[in-house]
């Protein structure tokens, strides 16, 4: 499964639709908007793995973290 967390300007953490709508309604960002993405962290662990990213939209800094970890299907196996 793969888990994908935002962080803006506020206290929140958004998913992917979470995070359009905060950029389009608090930031006026319609898309498309050009991200420019820079991987900060990569760690893997027993059954995950994990991600981060600072992505920036001109002068707005953006965090994305993704999580992957195995489907229950797969962890069944």
């Amino acid at each position: 499964m793969t888990e994908t967390m935002w962080t803006c300007c506020d206290d929140e953490v958004y998913d992917t639709p979470g995070i359009r709508e905060h950029l389009r309604s608090v930031h006026a960002f319609v898309a498309p908007v050009r991200i420019d993405q820079r991987a900060v962290l990569h760690l893997d662990g027993e059954g995950f793995a994990l991600n981060t990213y600072e992505c920036q939209i001109g002068d707005l800094t953006l965090h994305k973290t993704v999580r992957v970890t195995p489907d229950e299907s797969e962890a069944a196996q």
